[in-house]
């Protein structure tokens, strides 16, 4: 399988921070450590700085991160923004261990709208 532009560039921003261990490929390690260096955009607005990673293709955003806390459920997902493109990594939350991402390398997702019916008592 060939390497996505986001991919090489999530592997060079690991290479040029991380100094004991060079990757040749997307693996827990370097998800983990790109994803503990991501902040939120409301963040940096908020704080006027961020350790975020940025790329060469811009900054990376989380803009939803769902799951992974007690009472959650299982599911657990990360969406992430890159310029005008956004990417999600999936996972599993689980009690004992925490968060195992099934999938590290990002996959590319678009933002769609839809209408939801919910009940309320009258």
């Amino acid at each position: 399988m060939a390497v996505t532009n986001i991919e090489q560039e999530i592997l060079d921003w690991f290479n040029v921070n991380d100094v004991d261990e060079k990757a040749t490929s997307i693996d827990h390690n370097v998800w983990y450590e790109f994803y503990e260096a991501l902040s939120t955009r409301e963040h940096v607005e908020k704080f006027d700085w961020a350790n975020t990673p940025v790329l060469p293709s811009g900054p990376a955003y989380v803009v939803e991160d769902i799951g992974g806390g007690e009472g959650d459920g299982e599911e657990r997902y990360v969406v992430f923004q890159v310029g005008d493109q956004f990417f999600q990594v999936d996972g599993y939350y689980a009690s004992w261990d925490g968060t195992t991402w099934e999938d590290t390398i990002p996959h590319e997702v678009k933002a769609e709208e839809y209408t939801a019916t919910r009940y309320v008592r009258v």
